[in-house]
């Protein structure tokens, strides 16, 4: 009765904090309105699917959620900064697959935390108090930020070889997802709780050096200017697409002051990737309003078109007519010099990358044991883990399916109040397993047939007569 009480608190104290009601928790986490109702009353006690549904959604894994570190967490004070701008706002972010997508985001950051602490790897502190070192009043408020970042790193005017080597040097993981397994209408997201993370979501592809660019800078804006913990800790930056004239489209009211920050996170990231002294010597001694200049900025500094468009138009106050016969036009130029912001094919996804790199990195060093492996990557503990990193006399699966499906069995068996039944011969039969189970006072008798998935779900059970 104790666990129920505390989960029913924890799950009453997290919605509260989040904002959220039970009708759009039950449709975010695909959960019936009435389950959720007794599970926060304390009347019932959740299963592992259950609590895994609820814990997502507030971006924690089962453990942090049942211990109560639901309510202060990044995504449950994103979702009630969402609710405090209205009903529309919250269900808008809820319809990006919140939890599969964004909850499971901050899921790998807490992970990745943890793999850190694991590996002895020092957290790096980012730099701070950069309002001191802004420079001219007249530039705006993006490129003021863009300069002082700059200033601090000691980048003067040189181009950045790679926005991933630069936030990683930070102490800010990166994670690379796409639109197969995240929201198509989400550029990336960031957090600095509980450690500095971005994402990065290729929704153009995975080779669009330009655009991966732009999100990281993008995403670095909000985590040095926007993101503090304790208070505003995660941030969802929406792809608004630019329309012919290079201008973002109309944004979500995500919560008060959003559009405004999220503006300046555009101009921050053009002007910390093509800044204005660079700019100007990049084209000196041609024509700014050419396929030339363009060409040179877009090159030199590794950006897109439309950005290096839009430096040099406000670098050089380019008129509305030179803007629109410039953007009129589509050469490209390749990744040269910036393939590192490419993201790899085996790198792509959520628990891939940077997480299974350290995850592999602990294991193999002993730190963490073949079920945390496994928890980590999500890999089956009936699967081999398949990873060339891995010496082959630690790939093995930690169980054999046979043994996980008499698990899955037993715990059927159990809430069915069959307790003096047991499985026994296990067998393939196509795509699905039957099981024979008996009775512990007759165990040479056949008593019951289950027919089960891979999965362990219980798909028919058949009785023996005689």
């Amino acid at each position: 009765m104790t666990a129920m009480k505390t989960f029913a608190a924890s799950l009453s104290e997290a919605r509260a904090a989040a904002g959220l009601s039970l009708e759009q928790l039950a449709e975010a986490s695909n959960l019936e309105v009435a389950t959720l109702r007794a599970l926060e009353a304390g009347e019932e006690q959740p299963n592992s699917e259950q609590l895994d549904r609820i814990s997502l959604m507030f971006g924690v894994r089962p453990l942090d959620f049942v211990t109560g570190s639901a309510a202060k967490g990044p995504a449950t004070l994103l979702l009630k900064s969402s609710a405090n701008a209205g009903k529309a706002s919250l269900e808008r972010l809820l319809s990006l697959n919140w939890g599969q997508g964004i909850g499971e985001f901050f899921r790998v950051a807490r992970d990745l935390r943890d793999l850190n602490e694991t590996l002895g790897c020092p957290r790096k502190e980012l730099p701070a108090d950069l309002a001191a070192h802004l420079a001219d009043k007249q530039l705006n408020e993006g490129e003021r930020l863009a300069d002082a970042v700059r200033e601090r790193l000691g980048l003067g005017d040189k181009k950045i070889d790679s926005m991933r080597d630069l936030l990683e040097g930070l102490g800010v993981a990166v994670v690379w997802t796409d639109p197969e397994e995240f929201a198509k209408a989400v550029d990336g997201s960031s957090t600095v709780d509980p450690m500095p993370t971005v994402l990065v979501n290729l929704v153009g592809g995975h080779d669009q050096f330009w655009r991966n660019r732009m999100t990281m800078a993008h995403e670095l804006c909000h985590i040095l200017f926007d993101l503090k913990q304790g208070g505003a800790e995660a941030m969802v930056s929406p792809d608004v697409g630019l329309n012919e004239q290079g201008r973002r489209g109309a944004r979500w009211n995500l919560f008060e002051g959003f559009e405004d920050i999220e503006s300046r996170a555009d101009a921050f990231a053009a002007c910390f990737l093509a800044p204005r002294r660079g700019v100007q010597r990049a084209v000196a001694g041609i024509p700014p309003a050419s396929e030339q200049a363009i060409r040179r900025v877009g090159k030199k500094y590794g950006v897109g078109r439309t950005v290096a468009i839009n430096r040099l138009c406000d670098v050089f106050r380019l008129g509305f007519a030179e803007r629109s016969s410039l953007a009129s036009r589509r050469p490209w130029w390749p990744a040269e010099g910036f393939e590192r912001d490419c993201a790899e094919e085996d790198e792509i996804g959520l628990r891939r990358g940077t997480l299974r790199r350290k995850a592999l990195q602990a294991y193999c060093e002993g730190a963490i044991d073949a079920v945390e492996v496994r928890e980590l990557l999500r890999v089956a503990l009936t699967e081999e883990l398949d990873e060339p990193s891995v010496p082959k006399s630690r790939r093995a699966p930690v169980v054999s399916v046979e043994d996980s499906l008499r698990r899955h069995a037993q715990r059927f068996l159990a809430r069915e109040g069959l307790r003096n039944y047991f499985p026994s011969k296990v067998v393939a039969v196509d795509e699905e397993w039957i099981i024979d189970v008996i009775r512990a006072d007759e165990p040479s008798r056949v008593r019951l047939t289950l027919r089960m998935s891979p999965g362990g779900e219980v798909l028919d059970v058949s009785r023996r007569r005689g």
